[in-house]
């Protein structure tokens, strides 16, 4: 049998150029078309987030809260001031209410809350932790309800995983320009909570890298980092993309008016503290009627059952004070610019719980000092302890008129009071002006 030609040289050379990997084109071309796509998502969902941002300021909804992308283009906004709580903001029903009193912004802002029922400070820490270098230079409020700083416990588990946020914890461990050390007390509080680490063996492995800090332990904390990096910037993605999602799904009013104008702050009080004396004289607190109705029975049973000696323990032990200090810290290396906000203790009620006024104070003097090293203005209403007019309950959510003063405070705080001593003193003519 004839074996074939081999293929002369001429031949060869005139031989059509074979692609042998055509696949590296498509590739190539794929990868060009994703990287154009994305940066036009990219554009589109900021584009259409910022046109919501204020609109959306009033509202508590998920991707707001556990996510990242809203909280900082409200922090690009001049006008917009972020706070973060937990219950003591969401009344937004009551016309007193900070987002309600701003919302044409009459004073030349209005506020961008954040926060959800029973969040913890160590919830509150990492969300603004995650927002990293954006904080700079930006004030922002972070209200407390004073009940967590002498309840003797640290925050539920349930609690804490219905505020816990995987973008937030992996923004805080693996891309905040925080400390190492400030890093490595933040993961010791972190582990305390295993239930939200044990579908995720990458955070968990890096909390416990950072928590043993033996250098064998950060070194592989270091091998972590740029997987870490690359799984926060997929969940980023995916925070934009449910952020996205939910501002084109909403009705929101996006032509929001904004007029300015002075405030009569006098006839705001006033009208306040009426409104809530009408829904409140069903027992001898202050207490708003429905809570007392809903609660009367356990709250009549309590009479002297506390005592000034449970309570200093428990003010004294409570382990919240470690992450406020771990808060401050951060919001201090982050370079913000923070005022704290306590509500007070119901003290009409607490004396009759069996907690004294000197007991009371040790709270509101241990809260300063808190704050005193970090040169943090507080706002703690300390002269309203014993005001029955000021709170909806025992656990000092705050009434139609602590919403007047409390708002008046921001107001005098995002207009350059920057010490405990000028925002006092701007309350301090609200308390001095006659009632009508």
């Amino acid at each position: 049998m004839a074996q074939p030609l081999a293929p002369t040289a001429e031949a060869t050379a005139h031989a059509p150029h074979r692609i042998t990997k055509p696949h590296l084109f498509a590739t190539l071309l794929a990868s060009v078309l994703a990287a154009a796509l994305l940066l036009w998502f990219n554009a589109t969902a900021m584009q259409t987030e910022r046109a919501a941002i204020y609109a959306l300021a009033p509202q508590f909804f998920d991707p707001k809260i556990v996510g990242s992308d809203l909280q900082r283009i409200a922090l690009q906004q001049p006008d917009l001031l972020p706070i973060y709580g937990s219950s003591e903001l969401l009344a937004v029903d009551l016309p007193y209410h900070a987002s309600n009193l701003f919302a044409s912004e009459p004073t030349g802002f209005t506020i961008f809350p954040v926060g959800k029922g029973g969040a913890p400070l160590l919830a509150t820490l990492q969300s603004v932790a995650a927002l990293g270098d954006d904080l700079r230079g930006k004030k922002i409020v972070i209200a407390f309800s004073p009940g967590r700083f002498f309840d003797g416990n640290s925050a539920a588990a349930d609690q804490y995983a219905g505020n816990f946020s995987h973008l937030h914890a992996y923004a805080l461990m693996f891309d905040s320009p925080l400390d190492l050390t400030t890093k490595q007390a933040i993961a010791r509080h972190m582990l305390q909570y295993p239930d939200t680490l044990k579908d995720d063996s990458l955070l968990r492995a890096a909390l416990e890298q950072l928590a043993d800090g033996s250098p064998q332990r950060l070194a592989q904390y270091q091998v972590m980092l740029p997987v870490g990096k690359l799984q926060l910037f997929v969940m980023a993605l995916q925070d934009r993309a449910e952020t996205f999602l939910f501002v084109q799904q909403s009705s929101l009013n996006r032509s929001i008016a904004h007029q300015r104008k002075t405030l009569d702050w006098r006839a705001l009080r006033d009208r306040a503290q009426s409104d809530h004396a009408k829904h409140s004289d069903n027992n001898p607190f202050g207490l708003d009627n429905s809570y007392w109705q809903q609660y009367a029975a356990e709250l009549n049973n309590e009479k002297g059952k506390l005592g000034d000696a449970t309570f200093l323990k428990r003010l004294q032990n409570d382990p919240d004070w470690d992450d406020l200090q771990l808060l401050l810290q951060s919001l201090q290396q982050l370079g913000a610019q923070p005022l704290l906000v306590s509500l007070p203790i119901n003290g009409t009620y607490y004396e009759y719980w069996g907690v004294s006024a000197a007991a009371r104070r040790a709270y509101y003097q241990k809260f300063e000092d808190a704050a005193k090293p970090y040169g943090v203005p507080v706002l703690d209403f300390a002269d309203h302890d014993t005001d029955k007019m000021f709170l909806a309950d025992k656990w000092s959510h705050p009434s139609e008129k602590a919403w007047v003063y409390l708002s008046r405070g921001l107001d005098a705080f995002y207009h350059g009071a920057n010490d405990t001593q000028q925002i006092a003193n701007t309350l301090r003519e609200l308390d001095q002006l006659t009632m009508r």
